[in-house]
């Protein structure tokens, strides 16, 4: 049996969710992947792969194409919730701890940070000990750092997300998206 290689890159070909449901359709696009989501709710999609043991390193880059809303990276996800990493619109970024029928925790922010028309969202979760260490940058810049050790959420799945304001409809654009193991 050989391990898993690592980084994981997607290219979105290999096993990415598509479909639609009430909360919006999730497309290949070229290249790319697209959410688009209807007013009152979230998408999530899990990339094909399940997030390394120890602390993961989640990427994507991303463009709001329509509407208004946040998007952007989750990691340690699973039945139980997932920590999400998001950058709106306005050029605000987030750290929300969603678990599965609650209301999202905020754990940073939401705080405005440089934002462009295409962003590139890095997202870190790194811990033990009982806690978890939460690191997001926006451009190559950290813009946000969180430490959760309330129940924190340990290993499982990563992917993307977008979610629209409300009242309004959003439509997010994902050219890529990488997972890896969090150096020490």
């Amino acid at each position: 049996l050989r391990g898993e290689a690592w980084p994981y890159e997607s290219g979105f070909a290999d096993g990415w969710e598509v479909g639609a449901s009430e909360a919006g359709t999730a497309e290949k696009d070229g290249s790319g992947y697209v959410l688009a989501v209807e007013d009152g709710w979230r998408l999530w999609k899990s990339a094909p792969r399940r997030e390394p043991g120890g602390g993961v390193v989640v990427s994507a880059k991303a463009e709001l194409r329509e509407g208004a809303g946040e998007y952007g990276v989750w990691c340690h996800g699973g039945s139980g919730g997932r920590y999400e990493f998001g950058v709106s619109g306005a050029g605000r970024v987030a750290i929300v701890k969603r678990r599965t029928g609650q209301e999202g925790v905020v754990l940073y922010g939401p705080e405005k940070a440089a934002s462009e028309g295409t962003n590139r969202v890095v997202a870190e979760c790194a811990g033990g000990d009982g806690e978890v260490t939460l690191r997001m940058w926006l451009n190559e810049r950290l813009v946000a750092e969180a430490t959760d050790a309330e129940a924190p959420l340990g290993p499982g799945m990563a992917g993307v997300h977008a979610a629209p304001e409300a009242g309004k409809t959003v439509r997010v654009r994902f050219e890529s998206f990488a997972l890896r193991p969090a150096r020490g």
